[in-house]
């Protein structure tokens, strides 16, 4: 995937509203559109033999359902449940991101609706916290991206390096604004930009947003100049998920039923 820079300043993505000092700020996408972003990503839930999902209790007795970003840290989990009750008969299952994005948000004004509880990949929590540094505290599903620092429009004055995010071309090669569950890949898409772009070399740099933001700034209503850069964003299933999804039989087992309003 070759990386670009996403030009004409009409649709320059700037950073301009802070979360872990990066700015996701836009016209809020509808409820559809955030559903079709999520849709093909899938995560990883809990369940008994009936395929009921497993609740998690979290504060105030409030229950929440846990996503797992990995397949693998799911089957750590049931390892670890069953260690203190080994007769439970718990499984692995799959469920799109999407789907119980709808779910949760149909039934967020119930009381008695579960939260939605994502667990992200130890290893990228990781890289996300090398990346912060220090001073801040990496929280929830880390989502790697790169931005690049360029020039002020000349109808304003000289100040800081204002950035626009890098973007890739998708299979009809219009630009995508992608967002990794891993750091590995953005780092290939910088060092391709680079070899490209050697003068830019300085310029570019890898950042790191917690997943739970970005679904917030989607909902979010600012100013209509982004509008097309949110439409443009894309997340990019991990690995793991990308060859869970070839792996899948031509008649996948039913998957994970979110829970519904009682």
């Amino acid at each position: 995937m070759k990386a670009k820079l996403l030009i004409p300043w009409a649709t320059v993505l700037c950073l301009a509203t802070t979360w872990f000092g990066q700015t996701l700020s836009a016209l809020a996408l509808t409820p559809e559109q955030i559903q079709q972003k999520l849709q093909e990503i899938p995560v990883f839930t809990i369940t008994n033999d009936k395929g009921e999902i497993l609740l998690a209790a979290g504060k105030n007795e409030k229950k929440s359902v846990v996503l797992f970003i990995s397949k693998e840290e799911a089957q750590k989990s049931i390892q670890q449940l069953k260690q203190k009750n080994p007769s439970q008969p718990l499984q692995v299952m799959p469920i799109s991101l999407g789907r119980m994005y709808q779910t949760i948000r149909e039934n967020q004004a119930d009381p008695q609706s579960p939260l939605m509880s994502l667990v992200p990949i130890p290893s990228e929590l990781t890289a996300a916290q090398q990346l912060l540094g220090s001073q801040q505290q990496f929280q929830g599903v880390p989502l790697f991206y790169a931005t690049i620092k360029i020039p002020s429009p000349p109808n304003e004055s000289a100040g800081q390096p204002q950035e626009a995010y890098l973007t890739a071309p998708d299979n009809k090669n219009n630009p995508m604004i992608p967002f990794y569950f891993e750091k590995e890949t953005i780092q290939k898409l910088v060092e391709d930009f680079k070899k490209a772009q050697p003068e830019q070399a300085s310029n570019i740099q890898i950042r790191v947003i917690p997943l739970e933001s970005l679904l917030t700034a989607f909902e979010r209503n600012d100013s209509a100049t982004e509008e097309k850069a949110k439409e443009n964003m894309v997340i990019v299933p991990s690995r793991e998920s990308i060859q869970f999804i070839q792996n899948l039989p031509t008649e996948p087992a039913p998957a994970a039923t979110p829970p519904k309003k009682k």
